[in-house]
């Protein structure tokens, strides 16, 4: 059953509210107030100390960012990333961002296995792309995963853990992205380089 949002002050005055950076004891989040308090509140959308607590790691960051986002309607704006750029999908894996991630390393890895320098310029506009748009998107990923956490709250208790463990960052991830990066361009590419006289 979904519940609206408001009410982080229930739990302020318990003494569980969320701790972290940035992250405000009034923070407004659901409490069991009724079908048609939940309803509005989920078509309102999350507010800015929601978005704060699924984005965990740099999250006035991206708080700031989604708040731009939403002025624009939801459309994707130009916001330079230079780890977004350097570390490409795994940057993506990094911020849960598994599915695109999957779909950008699978589209370069098949151009690469075809054509390996067609696959390197698909590499790179990704990156320019990623480091371009990548925050951007998280902005607008955020936003649909507090949505669809919201949507299925039943209590604030539940919903700031499910926030959290839904958002952060994931280091294996990345890591294992950033490998299989590594060993498809090795794969490709190291036959390609010339051989140096010592080797």
């Amino acid at each position: 059953m979904a519940v609206s949002c408001p009410a982080i002050l229930s739990l302020s005055a318990a003494g569980t509210a969320p701790s972290g950076p940035g992250v405000e004891a009034g923070v407004m989040l659901p409490d069991a107030t009724g079908a048609g308090e939940a309803a509005a509140a989920e078509a309102q959308g999350p507010v800015r100390e929601e978005i704060m607590l699924y984005a965990g790691a740099d999250a006035e960051q991206y708080a700031s960012v989604w708040e731009a986002w939403k002025t624009t309607g939801g459309k994707l704006q130009q916001s330079w990333s230079t780890p977004a750029f350097l570390m490409s999908f795994a940057w993506l894996a990094y911020r849960k961002m598994r599915m695109e991630a999957l779909i950008g390393f699978v589209a370069v890895a098949a151009l690469t296995m075809v054509k390996p320098l067609i696959g390197l310029a698909a590499l790179v506009a990704g990156m320019v792309a990623i480091g371009l748009f990548g925050k951007s998107l998280y902005a607008k990923t955020a936003d649909k995963q507090v949505r669809s956490i919201m949507s299925n709250a039943t209590n604030p208790e539940s919903y700031i853990e499910n926030l959290r463990a839904s958002g952060g960052v994931s280091a294996p991830s990345a890591f294992l992205v950033g490998i299989l990066m590594v060993v498809l361009l090795g794969y490709r590419f190291a036959p390609m380089m010339p051989k140096l006289p010592f080797i």
